[in-house]
């Protein structure tokens, strides 16, 4: 794995962007070799994407960062 990579995309505050924030998490994962661990990290931000839209109204940004052997 390769030390501190990260991918990041912007979404606006539109119902249809928890869908697609889940599709980017879980792409991310697949192409870093990751998508046996991805679930967690596609219901967190399925959530969050979901408040951020809900009760703040915003736009949000997802980023994805893998470090040696973690991911954040």
């Amino acid at each position: 794995m390769l030390p501190g990579v990260i991918a990041t995309a912007g979404f606006p505050a539109a119902a249809t962007s928890v869908g697609a924030a889940r599709r980017f998490v879980s792409r991310v994962f697949a192409e870093w070799g990751l998508a046996d661990v991805a679930d967690d990290a596609i219901l967190a931000t399925s959530e969050l994407a979901t408040n951020a839209i809900t009760y703040a109204g915003t736009s949000f940004e997802v980023r994805c960062r893998r470090e040696e052997d973690e991911v954040h």
